[in-house]
């Protein structure tokens, strides 16, 4: 199955603390006036600006194995070779913010407005983020007409991070085809536009998903954003799913 899906901007706006958690802010640091009226700047941009939309698919299991392997670049060992060949489900997944927001951000930083331009891509940074947890959302209110996937045991991996190299946009690109949602690749792997996401879906046990995050390139990771997924894993926490 392959699904193109409309999604709500309003359904994607940040909460202050992840924006300016980009922004360098430490957590018991409180924005002041000035910084929180930037804030509400860019997210009127966003919400004029910003069109998200997604396409998702059903993969075999043999097709993500071609994929994970790419242009053979990935570490010599990852979580998500251990973790994939367990998953009963594989879904691939793109989702863009659509070029004016790009535009609008470029133009901000031409125009010398630095902080309204640094805010507002830190602001499409966390909602091209959450655009993911809409897809999830999607694909298992469309599943659950199904017997398979299991909400408890659900987890996003993308090209580029956890040692799956970003070279595998390639074969992900070529079997997913996000072209036709307005989303193509450079020749470095990044996606044009750049605020945009894409990756695999693996649903399966939630166990499978459990690693330690001491691998050799987890020193390099700044956001350690797998800690959180595995602790709500443990935690036996599905993803919400709405009812709209």
């Amino acid at each position: 199955m392959r699904e193109q899906i409309q999604i709500a901007v309003q359904d994607i706006l940040p909460d202050p603390a992840p924006v300016f958690a980009l922004q360098g802010y430490p957590p018991n640091v409180h924005p002041d006036a000035r910084a929180l009226g930037i804030f509400k700047s860019a997210m009127g941009l966003l919400l004029g600006l910003a069109r998200p939309v997604a396409v998702w698919m059903d993969i075999t299991a043999e097709e993500f194995q071609s994929i994970y392997e790419g242009e053979g670049d990935n570490a010599p060992a990852t979580p998500l070779e251990r973790i994939y060949p367990q998953a009963e489900h594989f879904v691939l997944f793109a989702a863009t913010l659509n070029e004016p927001v790009c535009d609008e951000i470029k133009a901000l930083f031409a125009n010398d407005d630095f902080a309204l331009g640094a805010m507002l891509d830190s602001l499409a940074s966390v909602a091209a983020d959450l655009m993911g947890g809409r897809i999830e959302e999607h694909y298992l209110r469309t599943a659950s007409s199904s017997p398979g996937p299991n909400s408890n045991g659900l987890m996003r991996y993308s090209p580029g991070y956890c040692g799956w190299h970003i070279s595998a946009q390639k074969a992900l690109f070529r079997r997913l085809r996000p072209e036709g949602i307005g989303i193509t690749l450079r020749e470095s792997y990044l996606m044009q536009p750049l605020k945009s996401i894409s990756g695999v879906m693996l649903c399966g046990r939630p166990e499978i998903h459990r690693f330690r995050p001491d691998y050799p390139f987890c020193s390099e990771c700044c956001t350690k954003s797998c800690v959180d997924r595995i602790k709500k894993m443990k935690k036996g926490r599905p993803p919400e799913v709405r009812s709209d």
